[in-house]
């Protein structure tokens, strides 16, 4: 007898009902979430909110990563006397890498004595690593403008 045997059986244990049509609400919509259209805006514009809030994060974070262990050490050698953040550019060439600091300072400073410190600290965290430059310029700005300096900074002499 088709019907009666073992696919027969699971055919009826997953057969599914189907659900009621009716449009009167009873006891058991009570509790359910509205989906009007201010509701869905809404969580929509919080999901928005909360991604860009993300990718800025991301966007901090990456920078940060990105940043050279040697500004680190210039930012903490000049301490207070910069004006915002300290940017090394690396350029790998047939020649070596080159290094080049670039940094605002208070106006004010005596700029050329300022650029040989940091170029000083960049060299000796350099050769810390095993990976010296064949070169480094530094470039400080004075925070008003008026005045720059782009100093080349030559390695330091090994100890005798």
């Amino acid at each position: 007898m088709p019907g009666t045997g073992f696919f027969a059986a699971v055919g009826a244990t997953f057969r599914r009902q189907r659900p009621s049509t009716r449009c009167s609400p009873n006891a058991d919509d009570v509790g359910t979430v509205s989906k009007s259209v201010p509701t869905i805006l809404g969580f929509g514009a919080v999901g928005a909110i909360l991604l860009s809030l993300m990718m800025k994060h991301l966007v901090e974070v990456k920078a940060e990563r990105e940043d050279s262990p040697y500004a680190a050490m210039v930012e903490s050698r000049l301490g207070s006397r910069l004006v915002g953040r300290v940017r090394i550019d690396r350029d790998v060439s047939t020649g070596g890498e080159r290094l080049r600091v670039r940094a605002v300072v208070l106006s004010g400073l005596d700029l050329g004595r300022l650029a040989r410190v940091a170029g000083r600290e960049v060299w000796t965290g350099a050769l810390r690593s095993g990976r010296p430059p064949s070169e480094v310029r530094v470039v400080l700005v004075a925070d008003d403008g008026d005045e720059s300096v782009e100093v080349l900074v030559p390695p330091p002499a090994a100890p005798r």
